[in-house]
């Protein structure tokens, strides 16, 4: 196990039959532009009938996992995921501090 994280963003297409993307908002830069990170999430049990999988693309979700790395690629193994309203990104402030 490499590190302990919690995601937040939406589920998108399957990578494999064990890996979902998870698209989320890498920053957010003016004009009303988002730019997304698409990061592969496996369920930890690995079985095809999983909460990541049960749900259509763009629910939202948060997830607890950690990450591994295999074959030079690094993705998240899924402990716990919650579903939540649909949720969209917050407005970037006119004023930067």
């Amino acid at each position: 196990m490499i590190a302990t994280c919690v995601l937040t963003g939406w589920l998108d297409n399957m990578k494999n039959e064990y890996l979902r993307y998870l698209k989320t908002v890498d920053i957010m830069v003016r004009g009303n532009t988002d730019v997304y990170s698409f990061i592969p999430v496996m369920y930890w049990n690995r079985k095809k009938n999983n909460p990541l999988f049960r749900k259509e693309k763009g629910s939202y979700v948060i997830i607890q996992g950690h990450l591994e790395c295999q074959d030079d690629e690094i993705y998240l193994v899924a402990e716990k995921v919650q579903y939540s309203a649909q949720c969209e990104p917050l407005e970037l402030l006119d004023e930067l501090p």
